[in-house]
């Protein structure tokens, strides 16, 4: 399916539906090669084949998550620098 946003401007095409996320196709000429995701609530109504959003296609751009599958399960984005390799200090001298 195609989404929209209120403007009527192309933002992306349906892959998946995972939890509360749209996972738009990484295909799609407007992704940059990378899976990105919109909230749920972002939906405004589904139109046949259209998801029409309740922001414009700007907004829903900048508000989209990239989906970037080669972060661990537990990693958040937030993490920058401090992510899951943090646990090798936790665990340091644990094993011999």
């Amino acid at each position: 399916m195609e989404v929209l946003g209120n403007d009527n401007d192309h933002v992306g095409t349906v892959d998946r539906v995972a939890g509360d996320r749209i996972i738009l196709t990484k295909s799609d000429p407007e992704s940059g090669g990378t899976h990105h995701s919109l909230m749920c609530t972002d939906v405004e109504s589904i139109d046949g084949d259209k998801v029409m959003l309740g922001c414009s296609a700007e907004d829903a751009k900048k508000r989209w998550r990239d989906e970037n599958r080669d972060r661990a399960l537990f990693e958040r984005e937030d993490q920058g620098e401090a992510g899951p390799h943090m646990l090798d200090r936790s665990f340091e001298g644990t094993y011999r």
